[in-house]
Parts: structure tokens; sequence; C-alpha cells
């Protein structure tokens, strides 16, 4: 067994893991589901949609990793596994389109999470669970809540943040994390585990 350098690391998994070194594998795949589930969670905005597809893409790379010739084009090929199991899912179910609510105003929000329900008691969990995420919001420190905002409603890039808060961008990450962290927490102890 050969020793990864830590910038081939990945390509040096590859490759071991088509040589049938179990371990290269696994340690593989624990680099791949986690940045493979926040991917699809990004993509889907729904935790069990991601589940699944982070499984979904681990099946497939288990099966084809052999046929990959580069190891050096991992990621790549990884992601267009990603952007095909998508493609799927939205071609079956006939869903092209995505909306993105952070683009509405909090009223738009509502007004169309309402017309997509049509029973009362869904709408009032619904008021209830963006009540508490705002409360949750609300308990994070100014610089906090501002990079969070930046980041999550104005899309921006954690050099763009950097630059207009006035710290690094590994701050301005670092900071992002510690609202999310802040955030799940808040909506965790008030009874809401995934969103």
């Amino acid at each position: 067994m050969m020793t990864c350098q830590s910038n081939n690391e990945v390509s040096c998994l590859v490759q071991q893991a088509q040589a049938d070194d179990r371990g290269s594998l696994e340690k593989l795949v624990s680099i791949i589901q986690p940045k493979m589930h926040a991917h699809f969670l990004r993509m889907t905005m729904d935790v069990h949609l991601a589940a699944d597809f982070t499984q979904e893409i681990i099946l497939r790379v288990l099966r084809g990793l052999r046929q990959l010739q580069k190891p050096d084009s991992f990621w790549p090929w990884l992601f267009r596994i990603a952007a095909n199991i998508l493609n799927d899912h939205y071609r079956q179910n006939r869903r092209n389109t995505a909306t993105c609510f952070s683009a509405f105003e909090q009223e738009s929000l509502d007004l169309c999470l309402r017309d997509e329900s049509q029973r009362p008691e869904a709408d009032a969990l619904s008021s209830e669970t963006n009540s508490i995420v705002r409360k949750g919001i609300r308990t994070l420190k100014d610089k906090q809540r501002r990079i969070l905002d930046m980041r999550c409603y104005q899309h921006m890039s954690y050099e763009q943040i950097g630059a207009r808060v006035g710290c690094s961008s590994l701050a301005a990450r670092t900071t992002f994390s510690r609202a999310k962290k802040a955030v799940r927490k808040y909506l965790n102890l008030n009874g809401i585990t995934s969103l």
C-alpha cells in the first residue's frame, strides 16, 4: 500500500481503491459522503432527498470506480454523477423548475406556503416554523446575523463578505459556520430537528 500525499490524497485513494484496498475505499467514502450530502441538500432543500441521493451516489461510485481512467478527474466525475441523479429525479417527477424563496419578501413567502397547503393545520405549522426560525436568527450577534444574511440571502462569496465586513474570507466562513450552529441549536431546543 502506497502512502498518499495530502494535496493528491483523493487521487491516491482512488488508485488504491481501484486496486481493491478496502481501507482506501472506506476513507474515500468518508470524504465524499458529507460533501455530497451538503451538495444535494443545497440543490433540493430536502433533508430526506439529500440523504437518499447521497446513498445513491455512493452506490454508483462503488459500482463505477474501476471504470474511472483518470484518478485526477475524480471530482468532476463525481459531480457529473450527482447532476445525473438530480436530472433523473426531476425528469421523473416533472419538476424542471426550482423556486428560490430567499428572493421573496416574508409576506410573499407566507403567501406561497399558504397557497401550497390547503389544510389549516399545515398553514399553522408552517407559520409557527417560520416564526421560530426568525426568532433563532434574532438570537445571533449582529455580525453573525449580517454574515448569515449576506451568505444565504444575498448569495455572496466569503471573499465578498470579508471585504464588506472588514475581515478575512476565512473569518467570514468561520462566523457563518458558528451562526448556522447557533440557529440549529436554537431550532433543536424548540423542537425542530430538520427543515
